[in-house]
């Protein structure tokens, strides 16, 4: 007769991990936060002369001369790439269409030029993210499967305004109100196919379901030192996020025959907490040779000074621990500031434009070697005075984890290693009406 070893619920210890809050649950929302609308190329915070220097140099208002509106929207596709020792292991994709962002600009003629205003209703930072890993444990041939998905996006809805100072200098401002949600899922099952355990099969999962609400500003100045030769710098307060967070797990086991009932349970919770995102410096240049523009950049983002406040419990058994004591250690343990460099290139042709970015930032979690990348190219045609349509594909890769840590009855502890590489690709479609 075959023995079957009593397995301590590897999902008792999932759990906990599942629900505990930490350090990247305060970092997510400002995790390479960046305006982006539309078409714009990364890579030029001097001479934005669209309603993108609402989030990148509010004083590059100052050069749009006619009263515009434009629509954006985004057709989005998200992948998911698992690794282990580098070694491809499995990836997941996921498709979308989003309205991008709605934009309106207005011109007031003064003695110098005209103070700009603008608003916009932009994002922020997007969410979006999708890996699983499926495998079997050496130890003991049980098989498991690990899923997580996340979307969402943040958005900023601007109100900014510019104004030349003097012949060649520019200042301006702007002041977002923020909001938006994420939704993001774990799953995490386990499955018995060789009758081994007296379970025959386990699932643990988790959503958590963040509400953003908040605010931050942004100031800019602009230089004219020739009509070929711009310098700018801008600085971003950090950005403020009430949240409003639901949460809930359910764990189910499946019992063998004769082993006992098979069990289901759940809980859920809702917490509040306030965060306080990193302050951000830039700085620019761009340099015009008709009919070419050169742009490069860099930016500083003060990680390290981002701040929580609130009471945040975990469940241990079936008691609450408030944990954000540790969630503080681990901000100042974890997180680093971040540097950024940047860059474009525009070319202009008659009613035809076209330009290429690129951004290179330290990721700030210090575990993490690789950087945060972001490459666009953009393409404008005038189809009239007043229309411009344009076009946009923008990727973005960042690194992401899926560490699965596995303790069997006998042999020591099992971690997997799991390096996730998440690619956000977008196209978009804009156009724009100028009066």
């Amino acid at each position: 007769m075959q023995h079957k070893r009593v397995l301590i619920s590897i999902g008792l210890l999932i759990s906990t991990a599942l629900m505990a809050q930490d350090y990247q649950d305060v970092l997510r929302p400002f995790l390479g936060m960046e305006g982006r609308s539309g078409y714009r190329v990364v890579g030029d915070m001097v001479t934005v002369t669209d309603q993108n220097a609402l989030n990148v140099n509010p004083a590059a208002l100052s050069w749009i001369r006619k009263p515009a509106v434009s629509l954006d929207m985004s057709f989005d596709r998200i992948s998911g790439v698992s690794r282990i020792e580098s070694m491809i292991q499995q990836e997941a994709n996921t498709k979308r269409t989003t309205l991008h962002s709605i934009n309106a600009l207005y011109p007031i003629p003064v003695y110098r030029g005209a103070w700009v205003w603008a608003f916009g209703i932009q994002p922020r930072h997007f969410f979006d993210r999708t890996q699983t890993y499926e495998a079997v444990n050496p130890y003991d041939s049980v098989a498991y499967r690990l899923t997580e998905t996340e979307e969402g996006a943040l958005y900023a809805f601007s109100l900014g305004t510019a104004v030349l100072v003097t012949r060649n200098l520019s200042v301006g401002g702007a002041v977002a109100y923020l909001f938006g949600e994420n939704k993001w899922a774990g799953l995490r099952e386990e499955q018995d196919p060789f009758d081994i355990y007296t379970f025959n099969f386990f699932s643990d999962s988790l959503a958590i379901e963040p509400e953003y609400s908040g605010w931050d500003i942004h100031l800019g100045a602009v230089l004219e030192l020739s009509p070929d030769l711009y310098l700018g710098a801008s600085v971003a307060s950090p950005g403020f996020l009430k949240v409003l967070e639901y949460s809930s797990v359910r764990i189910y086991e499946q019992m063998d025959p004769f082993y006992g009932a098979d069990s289901l349970s759940s809980y859920s919770q809702t917490i509040d907490y306030r965060l306080w995102g990193p302050w951000r410096l830039g700085l620019g240049a761009s340099y015009r040779v008709d009919p070419i523009k050169l742009s490069i950049g860099y930016r500083f983002h003060g990680y390290s000074g981002i701040s929580f406040t609130g009471e945040v419990y975990e469940f241990v058994g079936e008691n609450e621990v408030n944990i954000a004591s540790r969630i503080k250690a681990e901000i100042s343990e974890n997180l680093r500031n971040s540097n950024e460099l940047f860059g474009s290139i525009e070319i202009n042709h008659a009613r035809l434009s076209v330009g290429a970015g690129f951004s290179m930032m330290d990721d700030p979690r210090k575990w993490v070697e690789s950087d945060i990348l972001r490459s666009d190219v953009g393409l404008g045609l005038h189809i009239s005075d007043t229309f411009t349509l344009n076009l946009g594909l923008q990727y973005e890769y960042s690194l992401s984890n899926l560490d699965y840590v596995f303790t069997p009855v006998n042999g020591p502890e099992l971690i997997r290693y799991i390096d996730v590489d998440v690619g956000l690709t977008k196209v978009i479609v804009g156009l724009r009406y100028s009066l």
